[in-house]
């Protein structure tokens, strides 16, 4: 081929890519994201680079992703474009790789193989969630690592021995289900020669060794994550059902890339009983074609279909069940997992249709409604990723039973103040898994924003009987008894805590706090200064600190922390008014009375959001929410005849006229001359019993 053909083909493919998930600029983060990028402290700190390479700080090893993570980070912060333009150009890049493997490997239409390979709906998992940029990356480095080896055994120059090796260790930095690539390399030899000599094998052991040292790694970060998370029996199995889930995954997944309809982002998480003999069927299937393909591996359609299915199952063989995997506690399959696998099935697709029909012009018609179909369906499925709300939402509607969708969606409309509908979410997750402790932690954490404490307490305990060791029900469940009185059980619970978690922030926050108003001031700025150290523009830390500093009258260091949380959060009312009670101290009225003004203004936006607030919620029929947010506007604008006049409504409606009175009480105390307030009291007293 002409190198002119070859330069506008690749062009092509680049382009054709590039077009059909080019809508992914507008997507945004899903999922564990945020704990990636803007939540990890060795991604977001300017010298992070030496955690990520000489530490495992980070909940597994994959330091040059995480080096591309901290460089897009550096310089573009925390901003979902210019994750998912590099994901995409990682993706490109990968395609244009595979089509030179393709045509080194001599497979038949290796142009079409790399383009439907490079549009298929399958990928665009991996391509439109940010996190897994980790695939992209380490695919192009894999399909380095086989082209500079192929290099290598047509010159035997070692510098393209060496270059497979660097590329193939870079991959295994990016991400460690490349382990597979040694095997990949003897079916190589096996497709090229039609057997695996000795110095096949001899030539792969440098490679073995990388993956095995890779394979201890990644086992073991598995096993501190079961730990640390204390979810282990979850997502375990025993020797038959990873038995049973590994003739699942392949046909499952072969069916996906023959015909992707119904993808989802939670598939359900199947049956694996192995008392059940149609359990088996789908190995045993699996088996037979396995034993027919090698029957007739020596004709040249059985040596293709050997040779392209056995990259298959070898690709996919790190996924398949025989060891665990975090997300084996939602499903045993996702798109995201057979990123490099597919592309046995595509090509072994391509050559039967190549096969089968003869006519050139019918070739290229089939070839272009595969890649128009292929696209559409990739562009439809791109939209779930816009946001976390979408993503979620299509994952309920497909697979209503995702338990892991229900309690996520839960916590976006938690962080909506969506109080009534996350309450409802995560019910329904915990219907259909009792033992979720996610599911009692966040139902804890939105009903202790709604000051059911009693209640939040109660779903701490509940996560902790499922899982002792889960760190943030401890923290969360000392919070709650502090909000009840419970003081010195309160610090035990924040203790323990950090006993499974040394480096969680909002443990040592809640510790400190406990502590300052234990009368303990030394100890608690121990634990504020432990969080600054990891996140220097921690706003709540500064504040406690400039706390711990003024009632130690350490006036100028106290200021200075006041200022950098006024800094963080600009917004905030609090450290405006501390700052103001430091001047004051310090004989500084006039820049005293410059904050207070500051924190006036602060104080009066803030009270008006949150009767804003309110009022949305109270007309979304979300009267606890609405009520929260009522006595917080109350709190900021202690003066607001129209906030006492609503809360003390909306408590009548809902059957609490004591509180209702005690509302209005309180705000004829702060506008005795309002004649509303008074009224609506008299009235109000007038009709209790």
């Amino acid at each position: 081929m002409s190198s002119s053909r070859t330069f506008w083909l690749s062009l092509a493919l680049v382009a054709l890519t590039i077009v059909v998930y080019w809508p992914v600029k507008r997507a945004g983060f899903v999922w564990d994201d945020n704990q990636h990028f803007f939540e990890n402290r060795a991604v977001i700190a300017p010298a992070g680079l030496k955690p990520i390479w000489t530490s495992f700080v980070l909940p597994i090893y994959y330091p040059l992703t995480f080096t591309v993570f901290w460089a897009i980070y550096q310089l573009a912060g925390p901003s979902p474009p210019p994750y998912h333009m590099v994901t995409l150009a990682l993706h490109a890049i990968s395609a244009l790789l595979l089509l030179f493997l393709l045509r080194r490997l001599k497979v038949r239409g290796a142009w079409i193989v790399a383009a439907l390979w490079a549009i298929h709906p399958v990928n665009v998992e991996s391509v439109a969630w940010a996190t897994e940029l980790k695939n992209t990356l380490s695919g192009a480095w894999f399909f380095a690592s086989l082209l500079c080896f192929l290099r290598y055994e047509r010159e035997l120059m070692w510098k393209w021995f060496a270059g497979a090796l660097l590329c193939f260790a870079a991959a295994l930095l990016s991400k460690s289900s490349t382990v597979m690539l040694p095997v990949v390399l003897l079916l190589f030899a096996w497709w090229e020669r039609g057997r695996i000599a000795r110095a096949d094998v001899a030539r792969s052991i440098p490679f073995f060794a990388l993956s095995l040292a890779a394979s201890f790694v990644a086992v073991w970060a598995q096993v501190r994550e079961k730990v640390a998370e204390g979810t282990g029996r979850a997502w375990s199995l025993r020797l038959p059902e990873r038995l049973i889930v590994t003739g699942k995954d392949l046909w499952f997944y072969a069916s996906k890339t023959v015909r992707p309809a119904n993808l989802m982002f939670i598939y359900p998480r199947w049956s694996h009983n192995a008392h059940v003999l149609t359990e088996w069927l789908p190995l045993a299937g699996a088996a037979v074609a396995g034993i027919i393909l090698w029957q007739f591996r020596r004709t040249a359609a059985g040596h293709a279909a050997a040779f392209a299915l056995g990259y298959f199952a070898v690709a996919l063989s790190p996924v398949l069940g025989f060891f665990d995997q975090y997300f084996y506690r939602y499903s045993f399959v996702a798109d995201h997992f057979q990123y490099l696998a597919s592309i046995g099935v595509i090509a072994l697709m391509v050559a039967l249709v190549a096969n089968v029909v003869r006519s050139p012009p019918l070739r290229l018609a089939i070839a272009t409604v595969a890649l128009v179909s292929l696209s559409f369906l990739s562009r439809q499925h791109l939209s779930i990723f816009a946001d976390e709300e979408t993503l979620w939402r299509d994952s309920v509607t497909r697979n209503p039973g995702a338990v892991i969708a229900q309690n996520n969606l839960g916590l976006v409309l938690y962080g909506q103040l969506q109080y009534r509908r996350a309450i409802e979410c995560f019910d329904r997750a915990l219907q259909a898994d009792p033992n979720l402790a996610e599911g009692h932690y966040n139902l804890g954490l939105v009903l202790s924003e709604l000051g059911r404490h009693a209640e939040a307490a109660a779903q701490m305990r509940e996560a902790l009987r499922v899982e002792p060791s889960f760190y943030k029900a401890e923290n969360g469940l000392g919070f709650e008894l502090l909000q009840l009185g419970q003081t010195e059980e309160a610090v035990a619970h924040f203790r323990r805590a950090l006993e499974f978690n040394p480096d969680y922030a909002d443990a040592h926050i809640s510790l400190g706090e406990a502590l300052l108003g234990r009368g303990q001031p030394a100890e608690a700025e121990a634990h504020f200064r432990r969080v600054m150290q990891m996140y220097p523009t921690d706003f709540a830390s500064h504040k406690d600190l400039g706390t711990v500093l003024f009632q130690q009258h350490r006036l100028d260091e106290a200021a200075a922390e006041f200022r950098e949380a006024a800094r963080v959060k600009p917004d905030d009312p609090e450290p405006h008014k501390d700052l103001a009670d430091v001047l004051t101290a310090q004989n500084r009225l006039p820049e005293a009375r410059q904050e207070r003004a500051l924190a006036a203004a602060s104080a009066e936006h803030l009270g008006e959001t949150h009767y804003r607030i309110a009022t949305a919620l109270q007309g979304d029929n979300d009267p606890d929410g609405a009520i929260k947010h009522f006595r917080k506007s109350i709190t900021f604008r202690p003066n607001s005849a129209e906030a006492y006049l609503a809360l003390g409504k909306l408590l009548v409606e809902q059957n609490r006229s004591t509180e209702a009175i005690a509302a209005l009480r309180q705000g004829t105390e702060a506008m005795p001359d309002d004649p509303r307030l008074r009224n609506e009291l008299a009235r109000l007293l007038a009709a209790s019993p």
